[in-house]
């Protein structure tokens, strides 16, 4: 590929000054595959800085710099359309005063204090538990609403992500406007009654802490690696589901490291433990930035999920609530190791994200608006999405769908090239209209799409598996 020369050099703001002489920048770059492999070669993360389907950004910091000095053919051969959103990402949080008061939003230990004057003050419908305890022993408070009893379940959460504040923020929103409108409106009453809601405003806390007090930009967890060379695991990369397929990092050192083993962290086990507890009927995870509503899958952007049509139905409701654009994850980038994917594949729940704001931290005045958005979303979501794959019909197509998505994952993961086509024996039972119409359902990859035909018609004229080429 040729570059025109003015394209071979960078503006003068990223000339990869010497290591620890320059401000962290945030950088803009076209969302193609050759900008996504240049980035993952380098490994520099892409996958946690916010973007669309348009633009990556990526954090050109000291490890970027001396990434570009290693791989000076990388350098060359970088964007034409490359820019600098902002020369200092620091510039982009809240001025504060001190850190014990981060002006609108929450301390741990404000949130800690607000959760418990509600359980004192509603103690009919709402009840706090520490459902597990971080590395650095703080509590990772769940707070539930409603009656536990209840046939419905929803679960609503924040912070995965350290520096995602705005996160924390609508959970505990949500948490209020339910118990206070709670005896004056008739609506938020009846749901109240109805339905078992399981909130966690911060998910990471130690993490949370370390932003708002150490280092604004943290992301991860914080609890080191065996070795202790490195601190911290991405918890939205650690679910065990297609965990370390794509999209992750196995550098401890990477802002998206997927950890050691699939759900190694505390926080993610908790995650999988109330969902296994509560049947949950739908969820949403509250992240920033990029002003999104998002759904499965997140492994792969080869298919969409045999239930796209439901999850869009939805998500581009609360997409209009909000304005946002809803879409399925991976028609960012894909990337593994994701709560969406592991609550929907595993569990059933039609699960969101929602990336909130224009930035991780956005700044105070437009919180409000923010807030009031998300929570008639979330409305809509409790009054709507009680039976959401109620109109979903078992027939020969869906059925054939849930098995194009087992051979599909086959295809991505198995190493042995027979084991990874022994699947398409799934096929055997349907007719190839079928087939067809179930690949079209699915939005299938073209080109995938041709090489299960293949490799079902040898399966069929030859009666035994033999590997498409």
């Amino acid at each position: 590929m040729k570059y025109k020369l003015a394209s071979l050099f960078l503006a003068s703001s990223l000339m990869w000054p010497a290591v620890n002489s320059a401000k962290d920048s945030l950088v803009k770059v076209p969302n193609t595959p050759i900008s996504r492999k240049i980035l993952a070669k380098l490994g520099l993360d892409y996958s946690c800085m916010g973007g669309s389907k348009e633009h990556l950004h990526y954090l050109m910091n000291d490890e970027a710099r001396e990434a570009f000095r290693k791989h000076q053919h990388s350098k060359m051969a970088l964007f034409e359309a490359q820019e600098v959103v902002a020369e200092d990402v620091n510039s982009m949080f809240p001025e504060l005063s001190n850190d014990s008061d981060l002006g609108i939003y929450h301390t741990y230990e404000e949130m800690e204090t607000v959760l418990k004057s509600y359980e004192s003050q509603y103690s009919d419908i709402f009840r706090l538990e520490v459902g597990a305890k971080s590395y650095e022993g703080r509590n990772i408070y769940v707070a539930h609403l409603g009656n536990p009893e209840a046939e419905k379940s929803f679960f609503f959460m924040g912070s995965h992500h350290s520096r995602e504040w705005i996160s924390v923020e609508v959970p505990l929103a949500i948490i209020k406007e339910l118990l206070q409108k709670y005896e004056r409106d008739e609506q938020t009453r009846n749901l109240i009654d109805t339905t078992n809601i399981v909130i966690i405003p911060m998910l990471n806390p130690d993490g949370a802490v370390y932003s708002r007090e150490k280092y604004k930009m943290w992301r991860k967890n914080r609890k080191p690696t065996e070795d202790s060379r490195y601190v911290g695991v991405d918890n939205n990369r650690n679910y065990d589901y297609k965990w370390g397929l794509i999209g992750a990092s196995s550098w401890p050192g990477s802002d998206t490291y997927m950890g050691p083993h699939a759900e190694s962290e505390v926080e993610n086990q908790l995650i999988v433990s109330l969902a296994q507890k509560h049947n949950f009927t739908g969820a949403i995870s509250f992240h920033s930035y990029s002003e999104l509503v998002i759904w499965p899958w997140g492994y792969t952007d080869k298919i969409q999920s045999k239930d796209h049509a439901t999850f869009a139905k939805y998500g581009k409701e609360m997409g209009k609530i909000m304005g946002y654009k809803p879409m399925q994850i991976s028609g960012l980038y894909p990337a593994a190791g994701g709560f969406d994917d592991r609550l929907y594949a595993d569990f059933g729940v039609l699960a969101y994200t929602f990336e909130l704001g224009k930035w991780f931290v956005p700044k105070e005045h437009e919180v409000p608006e923010i807030l009031e958005n998300s929570i008639k979303a979330v409305r809509y979501f409790l009054v709507n999405a009680r039976d959401p794959f109620a109109g979903v019909s078992n027939t020969p197509v869906y059925e054939a769908m849930r098995y194009l998505e087992k051979i599909v994952y086959d295809l991505e993961v198995k190493a042995d090239e027979d084991a990874r086509w022994d699947s398409v024996a799934l096929l055997d039972k349907f007719e190839v209209k079928e087939i067809e119409q179930a690949m079209e359902e699915l939005a299938m990859d073209s080109t995938l799409r041709s090489r299960i035909l293949q490799a079902l018609a040898k399966s069929r004229r030859y009666g035994g598996l033999y590997t498409a080429q």
